[in-house]
């Protein structure tokens, strides 16, 4: 189980490592990447993978969910 967590834990850094170095550079899909390993570790479905899948979604009637 340790192991598990460990993982877990070392994935949701990496996640935050790349939404934060995206943020400070200005590149949306590191973001998203980042995004996406968090959601992963957390059993989420991502609604969109890339900044063309969000653009498209914002641009839909699709309901965008937090």
């Amino acid at each position: 189980m340790s192991n598990y967590l460990a993982e877990d834990l070392e994935a949701f850094i990496a996640g935050t490592d790349d939404i934060k170095r995206g943020i400070d550079s200005g590149d949306s899909e590191l973001v998203i990447r980042g995004d996406l390993v968090i959601q992963k570790v957390l059993g989420r479905k991502p609604q969109f993978t890339s900044q063309k899948e969000f653009d498209v979604l914002m641009e839909s009637d699709t309901l965008f969910l937090l």
